[in-house]
């Protein structure tokens, strides 16, 4: 309005902007992603336990590549930049389950690893899967994000250094990081056992 020239100045430059708390605090645990994976289907398998299992962002999961899969030495070694953090990640070790998943799956002629079998292209569009998925056990609650933050809650929790964990998945900063590591009453009662 100021730019059109409707009113002279903003009524509202003045006022603060309140602090929105957007912070999830959603985590998935190991025996509940056990469940949501056996009801999803089978071309989202894969797909769930790479999200779960590296912490890397849906867009990033659904644009890999076999030419970044080294399965012999056990890693993914993105070649892409990360859209968030503008830099390329470490080469990402693979967990046992990740290494079984993807060794299972068939080479596709794009070079993509996960595939549409109806269409023979990568998946663009995984909603309605990942939403049967979460119906059927009742976790409508969760996101497909969850699954990233799931990762550096769970890696924390089991030990893994903060700074190990910000390498893997990729944060520059502390406080962003923060974001995604959740601390909840699980934690500080076995903060005050370990005391």
């Amino acid at each position: 309005a100021v730019k059109r020239g409707d009113i002279t100045h903003n009524p509202l430059a003045r006022v603060e902007m309140g602090h929105e708390d957007n912070v999830r605090g959603v985590v998935i645990s190991e025996i509940d992603f056990a469940t949501l994976l056996a009801a999803a289907d089978e071309p989202l398998k894969p797909i769930l336990i790479t999200a779960y299992d590296t912490g890397l962002r849906k867009a990033t999961v659904l644009s890999l590549r076999w030419s970044e899969v080294d399965l012999r030495d056990r890693c993914l070694r993105l070649r892409t930049v990360d859209s968030a953090t503008k830099k390329r990640p470490p080469a990402i070790p693979m967990t046992s389950r990740l290494h079984a998943a993807l060794s299972a799956l068939p080479r596709s002629t794009s070079g993509a690893v996960f595939v549409n079998p109806k269409k023979n292209r990568p998946w663009i569009q995984i909603q309605k899967m990942w939403d049967r998925a979460r119906a059927a056990v009742g976790m409508e609650h969760v996101w497909f994000h969850d699954l990233r933050r799931s990762f550096i809650t769970n890696a924390r929790r089991r030990g893994v250094q903060e700074s190990v964990i910000m390498r893997m998945s990729g944060h520059k900063t502390r406080n962003v990081f923060e974001r995604y590591n959740v601390v909840d009453e699980t934690d500080l009662r076995k903060a005050v056992a370990m005391i």
